[in-house]
């Protein structure tokens, strides 16, 4: 779990354990039964009963991409077979992970040790999570770890959201301004967990760029986004209005159409890399990369690579100001929602 701060709780506990035991790779201590809690695991106090749940809170809102369990070690062999994932931002109001539509089951353990690791494509944006087992072998007893997508080293992180607005939770300063949008509900059903864009020229965010966000060679954009009108932009560095220049920009260009041009320093175009596999009106989870050292610009559609264009090895116009569903000169608006925006300075590989 890459949040030190994280607290675990449970619906119930076992005296032989304890939510502290509770991390992925935990070890027994010495057995002591007057005291309690030496078992290597979360154990669920009664053997048989329905509706046990073990729960990490992130103390702020984040971006998952994971999870991974074990069983119990030290003792009598014991591990969950199978669980649902359930997700909340405020505690309150939670909502299962899905897979086209359908509740997820996901599968667990075969043995006290064996890692099981499942990815979540697209993340999830929470701040809880609850693994609730549903079935297990001799107990419901379990050790886990939750994925973060690592935002310690994200150059730019806009969540969209009721909790940040559309400021910066990297803390840099590059905390944007937004204009004729307002809040809607997010990627994981919650309330007030994206923006909404109305498709029009009033209606964008501006981002300034104090110089952390000039990325210069490798990045990688990513965003989750709800496309319901034909074109506009998702991220956009302005560049030089005044001589027609264009910077890096990934766009919506076609109802389906998912476009990226990584634009050269002084302006020069290069090729770009676009791919029909939007969904109208449905949360699509997009991404773009340049890895200067290749060379290779691609694009990315809820965690696959879905186009690629050789570019040449190029330092990148990143040094501008970003607008978010909008640019200036242009009759094309993005229209729809947009939650967790991300830019990093390195091209990522999965």
């Amino acid at each position: 779990m890459q949040n030190a701060a994280a607290t675990i709780t449970a619906s119930t506990t076992h005296h032989h354990c304890s939510t502290e035991k509770a991390l992925l790779n935990s070890q027994p201590a010495v057995r002591d039964d007057t005291v309690g809690g030496w078992a290597a695991a979360w154990c669920a106090a009664d053997q048989n009963a329905p509706g046990q749940w073990l729960q990490i809170d992130l103390n702020s809102v984040t971006s998952i991409a994971g999870v991974i369990t074990q069983g119990r070690v030290g003792g009598q062999g014991q591990w969950v077979t199978s669980y649902k994932l359930t997700f909340s931002s405020d505690g309150a109001v939670w909502d299962t992970y899905t897979e086209q539509g359908q509740e997820k089951v996901f599968e667990g353990n075969t043995d006290r040790s064996t890692e099981v690791e499942h990815l979540l494509v697209p993340p999830v944006t929470a701040r809880f999570v609850r693994f609730n087992p549903l079935t297990w072998y001799i107990w419901a007893s379990m050790r886990m770890e939750v994925l973060l997508c690592d935002s310690a080293d994200a150059v730019g992180l806009w969540p969209l959201n009721a909790q940040y607005g559309a400021s910066d939770a990297t803390g840099s300063g590059n905390d944007g301004v937004a204009r004729g949008t307002q809040l809607a509900p997010g990627p994981n059903g919650d309330a007030n967990g994206a923006f909404k864009f109305s498709g029009t020229a009033n209606s964008y965010i501006d981002i300034p760029n104090n110089g952390r966000l000039d990325v210069r060679s490798s990045y990688t954009m990513l965003a989750h986004i709800y496309p319901t009108g034909a074109a506009g932009p998702i991220f956009n560095y302005v560049g030089n209005n005044l001589r027609g220049q264009w910077a890096v920009h990934f766009w919506q260009t076609t109802p389906q159409g998912l476009f990226m041009r990584a634009v050269e320093r002084d302006g020069q175009s290069t090729p770009h890399v676009v791919s029909n596999v939007l969904q109208q009106n449905a949360w699509n989870y997009v991404g773009g990369t340049y890895d200067s050292s290749t060379g290779l610009a691609s694009i990315w559609w809820d965690g696959e690579v879905v186009g690629e264009v050789q570019i040449g090895m190029q330092t990148v116009a990143s040094q501008y100001p970003i607008r978010v569903a909008a640019r200036e000169g242009e009759a094309r608006y993005f229209a729809g929602r947009m939650a967790c925006l991300q830019l990093y300075n390195y091209a990522m590989t999965q």
